[in-house]
């Protein structure tokens, strides 16, 4: 629905989000927490300051390299997390959106659209559609200073 309103939008993943996703097949292979921190925070170091081009061939070579060596459960757990990378691929642009002033997280859009949806599904609150329409147009007009 998004790309039929918005074709010119460009989605980003939120940073936080991709670094669990890295943390995730990091923890078993990794016996100990100083490697996986050092490697994990090493590609997202790169990612941040160069995008995502360089963390998918890792993963994907990794990946090959577990085939031989690394138990069934370990390798599954890289190959979902590799193909959430793949899947997010054109998300990763971190250096354009820092460029461009935007955040690297999803923290301050989930905070206003909570602090929206407060004024509007509070418990035992029930507007009609045009009521729930003015009501939304006022509340945007007073946060924008018109």
């Amino acid at each position: 629905m998004a790309g039929e309103c918005y074709p010119e939008a460009e989605g980003e993943l939120d940073f936080h989000h991709a670094s669990e996703h890295l943390w995730t097949p990091a923890r078993d292979p990794f016996k100990d927490e100083e490697s996986a921190h050092d490697w994990v925070g090493s590609l997202l170091k790169g990612v941040k300051r160069r995008g995502g081009s360089e963390l998918l061939p890792i993963l994907e070579g990794l990946l090959e390299m577990a085939e031989d060596e690394w138990p069934e459960e370990e390798r599954q757990v890289l190959s979902r997390e590799t193909a959430y990378f793949q899947k997010h691929s054109s998300h990763l642009y971190y250096p354009k959106a820092k460029r461009q002033g935007f955040p690297l997280g999803s923290g301050v859009m989930e905070s206003a659209c909570s602090q929206l949806q407060g004024r509007f599904k509070r418990p035992g609150q029930f507007w009609g559609e045009s009521g729930e329409d003015n009501l939304l147009a006022s509340e945007l007009a007073r946060r924008n200073g018109d």
